[in-house]
């Protein structure tokens, strides 16, 4: 992983990441859903299965909470300007 994070650094690539450690290891920005939301969602419908529902009639479940995170020294290198209303969104900043 962090090969390819210093790959991304030295190429200036802005990029997405599905977790939110890349972001702290120096990843620029990371979108995902609530990880234990989305377990708690799993066991429900694991759940559903056993007690007979057929998986066809189980509806598509969407994150509630949607967790952001986005790296500000990374941004700075990369020379992109962060908008204010971004970094007040965001749900983890690193400085």
């Amino acid at each position: 992983m962090k090969d390819l994070i210093a790959f991304v650094q030295r190429s200036k690539l802005p990029t997405i990441w599905g977790n939110q450690s890349r972001v702290r290891a120096g990843g620029l920005l990371a979108v995902h859903g609530s990880y234990g939301e989305a377990a708690g969602e799993a066991f429900a419908i694991a759940a559903r299965i056993l007690r007979g529902t057929k998986p066809a009639e189980i509806p598509v479940a969407f994150p509630k909470r949607i967790v952001t995170a986005i790296n500000l020294r990374t941004a700075e290198a990369m020379g992109l300007a962060v908008p204010p209303s971004v970094v007040v969104s965001a749900t983890v900043v690193v400085r």
